[in-house]
């Protein structure tokens, strides 16, 4: 059983962010030809012959054009609806970011390493060695994205825990996307992994979706099936807001997930009390709901509601909740980096990436994700379903 005191803005919102007008497209279309003339020189001009270097060129520029269309075109349209051909499209859009990154990974690392190696490896097989490499990385992260998605198990030592919550289990699932490119037998495998895990409780941490409700409610469907003892709670992420976020808290709630928006939740097992509270994403304010505001999510909970589990889908909010005496924050969002070199790149940006830290008192545990966002591959990165075990610590 559960007491919960939460605030949810109903407000119906159905503009998303878009790029800001000509200036926004000038400078866009500019830094793609430049990417588009670094691809060319690199990897078409070594062809000796000209039907080869017209068709490396022509295979890159669709490429670029595929990836430009996404802001240009598809995020600015009027539709309500994503088309099956719009869909196919965006699998080519991403399938080609994926891909370029890839290559324009390998093309760095070449024209780094000829600055100091005597031979000239701008040669016409570096070019089909990057392209066929570029290739494979992006099949095997497909492969890892679509059927590498697997349940971690991360033990969490709370000092002074109640012998009647030790052992006490918490599933996370978030950064779902569930999309243009995640449907849902995807889903339904995640649900098949959680529903075998079987969790005292289930949180989802945001970025549900990627796309209106209307459109994806036949595909999210199969979360209606997680059930925990403890209960299901949900807080929101950045893109449930690009794509009518309340649609999606109510959503949430047909599903059988309480929305946890500034607000907490008392539940009890063996008889004894422990607290969830959440918030939801700062993208709120943006579309004129409420933003996440701390103060009114630990408000009221009772002293004796220990410990108290903080959700959160980015974990920028760790000294806040520490501050105010969160015993563990559950988070996601990052998506660690999702695959390389932009792993690194998470690292750098994110204080906290992926995995378990301590914070002062408090733990934070981030997952890499569910689900992805663009590019449908993971690569270094592998996608997760997380179950957090409570255990007294040492």
């Amino acid at each position: 059983m559960s007491e919960s005191v939460q605030t949810v803005d109903r407000k119906p919102r159905t503009r998303r962010p878009r790029p800001a007008g000509r200036r926004f497209r000038v400078v866009l279309i500019g830094i793609f030809g430049l990417f588009f003339a670094y691809f060319v020189v690199g990897l078409a001009l070594p062809f000796h012959e000209t039907w080869a270097r017209g068709l490396v060129a022509g295979l890159l520029g669709a490429a670029v054009g595929a990836i430009l269309w996404v802001p240009l075109a598809f995020w600015q349209r009027n539709s309500e609806e994503t088309t099956r051909r719009e869909r196919a499209f965006l699998w080519m859009a991403y399938g080609a970011m994926g891909i370029l990154s890839f290559a324009l990974m390998l093309l760095v690392a070449r024209d780094l390493a000829s600055l100091v190696v005597a031979a000239d490896l701008r040669t016409e097989w570096m070019s089909v060695l990057i392209l066929s490499g570029s290739a494979a990385l992006f099949l095997l992260g497909y492969a890892s994205a679509h059927f590498g998605v697997k349940l971690r198990r991360v033990k969490v030592p709370i000092e002074s825990l109640p012998p009647e919550l030790a052992g006490l289990k918490i599933l996370q699932i978030t950064d779902l996307h569930v999309g243009p490119t995640i449907r849902k037998p995807f889903v339904e495998k995640v649900v098949r992994l959680a529903t075998k895990a079987a969790p005292d409780l289930i949180v989802v941490t945001g970025d549900l979706a990627d796309g209106r409700v209307r459109e994806l409610e036949e595909q999210v469907a199969p979360l209606s099936a997680l059930r925990a003892p403890l209960g299901q709670y949900y807080v929101t992420g950045n893109h449930e807001y690009y794509w009518e976020g309340a649609a999606w808290i109510e959503k949430a709630r047909e599903l059988g997930f309480e929305p946890l928006l500034n607000g907490h939740a008392v539940v009890r097992k063996n008889g004894k009390a422990f607290a969830i509270a959440g918030v939801p994403d700062p993208a709120a304010e943006h579309f004129g709901q409420a933003g996440p505001d701390l103060d009114r999510a630990f408000d009221g909970i009772p002293e004796a509601a220990f410990p108290t589990i903080f959700l959160c889908h980015q974990p920028k909010f760790a000294a806040d909740a520490e501050a105010r005496g969160a015993t563990l924050q559950i988070s996601g969002h990052t998506h660690g980096g999702q695959f390389f070199p932009w792993t690194l790149v998470a690292s750098w940006v994110h204080r906290f990436n992926y995995g378990l830290h301590r914070l002062g008192s408090m733990w934070i545990y981030v997952s890499r994700g569910t689900g992805y966002w663009g590019p449908p591959v993971r690569v270094g990165s592998p996608a997760e379903i997380t179950l957090l075990e409570l255990v007294p610590e040492a």
